[in-house]
């Protein structure tokens, strides 16, 4: 080896571990950041109001994408150079063709789920933000003199065979009259999936209805859920089961902290942290909602 390439791979050495230990202090700095009690805001029932964004001109639904659909990101690359910097541009250049196939891909799928909407098209265009919105207040416990504000930004998710519907909604919450965000969370809402015989028509029947209603119970599951979160209602850390909940004509399964069992639903937290409400019944309180149907 001669003496001139010594220092160089020193270099490259010591520019690995700074690299990596950057990693490494910046992970840890994340983990301790979500580790910490978050701030808590209580939101008294009555006490607050529900609000779109100002600029939602129509709602966001969505088919689901395929994961299984040339995912991808393919294997590892070696990056001949004569030098370090020759190095650093392979890196650098196959890093950005990569993700630029995994963008394209991605548009691709998005493409091909919008494709399945397309039965649904004339009634998705008809639920417009402010039907959504009047469907939904009536379902939670807002105060025609609010002290809060709370802002849903919905997403609506089709299953892949139109069975499930889902929303993925951020909340931004506010102090009446004040255009500053104090706190905000996302929750996840899934609604029990159609029965296969009804999905052509049952979304599309009674002017959309049913999707309206549908549309309407998961926001208002999702905004409630977010509004108690923010209180500090439940806390993390708490023993995780795995749980099996059904979803288009199959089912999903998750590992969970559950957080409130009701009869029809439940309320979790996902080991990435994300908040859910799901279709999913406790076997152990299958006497209970007998007795109580409706609860």
């Amino acid at each position: 080896m001669g003496e001139a390439q010594v220092p160089r791979r020193r270099a490259l050495a010591m520019l690995i571990a700074g690299v990596v230990g950057a990693t490494v202090a910046r992970t840890a700095f994340a983990q301790a950041s979500t580790s910490e009690a978050p701030a808590r805001w209580t939101v008294p029932p009555g006490r607050w109001t529900l609000d779109f964004p100002q600029d939602m001109q129509r709602l966001d639904f969505r088919g689901e994408i395929d994961a299984d659909g040339g995912a991808s990101d393919g294997g590892a690359m070696l990056y001949p150079a004569p030098s370090f910097a020759g190095f650093l541009v392979g890196v650098l250049a196959h890093a950005a063709f990569v993700e630029g196939s995994k963008s394209a891909r991605r548009d691709q799928a998005q493409a091909e789920a919008q494709r399945a909407l397309q039965p649904l098209a004339p009634t998705l265009e008809a639920l417009s933000p402010g039907a959504l919105a009047e469907a939904t207040r009536p379902l939670l416990p807002l105060g025609e003199a609010p002290d809060w504000r709370v802002e849903a930004a919905p997403v609506f998710v089709f299953s892949r065979d139109l069975r499930s519907l889902s929303v993925e909604s951020h909340l931004l919450l506010r102090r009446a009259g004040a255009p500053e965000v104090v706190a905000r969370t996302a929750v996840r809402a899934t609604a029990p999936p159609q029965p296969a015989e009804l999905v052509a028509g049952g979304w599309n029947g009674d002017e959309g209805a049913v999707l309206r209603r549908t549309a309407a119970r998961l926001l208002a599951q999702a905004v409630g859920t977010g509004v108690r979160s923010l209180g500090g209602e439940w806390q993390p850390g708490g023993p995780q089961r795995t749980v099996r909940y059904p979803y288009g004509g199959g089912e999903r399964i998750d590992r969970v902290q559950v957080l409130e069992v009701r009869c029809e639903d439940a309320i979790v937290r996902h080991l990435r942290g994300d908040l859910m409400v799901i279709p999913w019944r406790d076997p152990a309180r299958a006497g209970t909602c007998a007795a109580a149907p409706g609860s």
